[in-house]
């Protein structure tokens, strides 16, 4: 009797140093599945970074529109003008402010075109890749643990993945959404300086039109007097 009790702890030992041993192969200790979680989180954290910034792009193409409509009606208007010191200083602003909306527009393509995201597989992949599993592990006693262990490491692995893929395209993105706004703040500067210059033109082209048209009335109306005057001088000496 106690010789097969002590054949009973052997066996157990060495079942359970077995064990160990598969999970120190193909198991997960504490420290991998805290890596194995910090890899799932950073997956779905890059989901949503991806999600924010095609949000956050929402506000440069409504500035980028309406700071392109301020500067296309500056040009239509400076094109019957004088050219005069103001509206060369407003032509070169204007200028300046398209260069910037270009570049600006450039990095808003870039940040838009050419960025794949990696996804996981279907489930269909992963239930055909659990079968596979079974199919290699069916021979061996702990196959159910060898599979688990399997697709669990695949799993891990895909997650590793695809969120490595998807943090190196938020990162171009988000540099991408910087330049941008950056671009964007130096046409806004460009284009309020050119603003006020046209704004001062114009008060300048309205003042010269104003005192041209006093200019002319006051000149009518001394020619006007001057036959009322001759008239009666002519009409006093006929008396």
């Amino acid at each position: 009797m106690n010789h097969r009790v002590q054949v009973g702890k052997i066996i157990t030992r060495v079942r359970a140093r077995r064990m160990a041993a598969l999970t120190r192969t193909h198991g997960m200790q504490h420290s991998d599945r805290q890596l194995d979680q910090f890899a799932e989180k950073t997956y779905f954290h890059e989901l949503d970074a991806h999600d924010q910034i095609m949000r956050r792009l929402q506000i440069p193409l409504i500035a980028f529109l309406a700071i392109s409509g301020l500067v296309g009606h500056m040009l239509q208007s400076l094109i019957n003008k004088s050219n005069s010191i103001l509206t060369l200083c407003c032509y070169v602003l204007l200028i300046c402010s398209v260069v910037s909306l270009t570049v600006a527009a450039f990095y808003f393509g870039a940040s838009i075109v050419g960025r794949t995201y990696a996804y996981l597989p279907p489930p269909s992949a992963w239930q055909a890749y659990h079968q596979r599993c079974v199919a290699l592990y069916q021979d061996f006693e702990e196959k159910d643990f060898l599979v688990g262990a399997a697709t669990q490491s695949a799993l891990v692995s895909a997650y590793v993945d695809c969120a490595t893929a998807n943090r190196a395209n938020n990162a171009r993105r988000a540099k991408c959404l910087f330049g941008v706004f950056r671009s964007l703040i130096v046409a806004t500067v460009f284009t309020f300086l050119a603003f006020i210059f046209f704004f001062v033109d114009a008060v300048y082209h309205v003042h010269q039109t104003t005192s041209a048209s006093a200019a002319a009335a006051h000149s009518m109306d001394q020619g006007g007097s001057k036959p009322a005057i001759r008239t009666a001088s002519i009409c006093i000496q006929w008396a």
